[in-house]
């Protein structure tokens, strides 16, 4: 078990990111619907927060108190607010496993869940390949269609996220200075703000996410995937595990899902899954 202060250590700067993306949410909110509306916001979400640390019956009531006198319109407008909210949350959250993952390549140490510990803990308990690849043989990779309404956005929407992200990054990873880190704040509060002006609704059908989606996938996923995997193999043919992976078939279009965790980090929250054709094969070293 690990130590709560070192988890607290660790979290700490993707706690200090969401509360740094909410001010920048917070901002945008004033600017286009006015203190009033970012107050209403806030307490709603206080409330909520408090009734999920210590249930209230009398707190609940107020909740929905609150939210009943809301006029639709207003209502709309909150939930707006929270949508956002919780996509700037996870575009943090997806960033926090990068910076882990990097955290752990900087220390020379195997990342807890990659395919590296996988093999590594595969060796250590002495398990032979004929009953790995037993096993693996009863595992089942199928096609995953997801047709659930909520997991739809818009193009427009997936381009403004992909944007917050980059500078995201830009932000932790480059040296930058005062001056420049502003620029990057206005950036992101821009970006926030188109999507708070851009619907969220497609009103007519349009066919071009996916292709998008899987576009992005491939330029950014798939070669870092592929890089993980060839130094797996490196490791393996030098003697430091006893299975090398064959990801010759890697394959992001045909939309199956890797079955052996990599501990791939997402790019943008839209990606958030490498996968592997069905010819993709196990086998041991010559």
């Amino acid at each position: 078990m690990q130590d709560p202060k070192q988890v607290e250590q660790k979290l700490s700067p993707l706690h200090g990111e969401i509360r740094y993306l909410v001010e920048c949410l917070g901002k945008v909110l004033m600017a286009q619907e006015g203190r009033s509306f970012f107050e209403l916001v806030e307490s709603i979400r206080k409330m909520a927060r408090d009734l999920r640390q210590q249930y209230s019956h009398t707190l609940e009531s107020q909740l929905l108190r609150k939210i009943h006198s809301l006029s639709l319109d207003k209502l709309i407008k909150v939930i707006r607010a929270f949508n956002i909210y919780f996509q700037l949350v996870n575009l943090a959250e997806e960033k926090h496993r990068v910076r882990r993952k990097r955290a752990y390549e900087a220390a020379g140490e195997v990342q807890p869940g990659s395919l590296e510990d996988i093999l590594t803990r595969l060796k250590r308990k002495k398990i032979s390949f004929a009953k790995f690849e037993k096993f693996l043989a009863q595992l089942s990779i199928e096609l995953v269609l997801t047709a659930h309404p909520t997991e739809a956005q818009r193009r427009s929407i997936l381009e403004k996220i992909f944007v917050i992200d980059r500078l995201l990054f830009e932000r932790e990873f480059h040296v930058l200075t005062p001056r420049e880190k502003e620029e990057v704040t206005r950036q992101i509060m821009e970006r926030i703000t188109l999507l708070w002006q851009t619907d969220e609704l497609r009103r007519r059908r349009h066919l071009g996410t996916l292709a998008f989606a899987r576009e992005a996938s491939n330029r950014k996923a798939a070669p870092r995937q592929l890089e993980r995997n060839r130094s797996a193999n490196a490791a393996a043919r030098a003697g430091d595990c006893d299975y090398l992976v064959d990801c010759g078939h890697l394959s992001l279009n045909r939309g199956l899902r890797f079955a052996l965790n990599a501990s791939m980090p997402s790019i943008a929250s839209s990606v958030r899954n490498a996968s592997v054709d069905r010819s993709a094969s196990i086998r041991s070293p010559s």
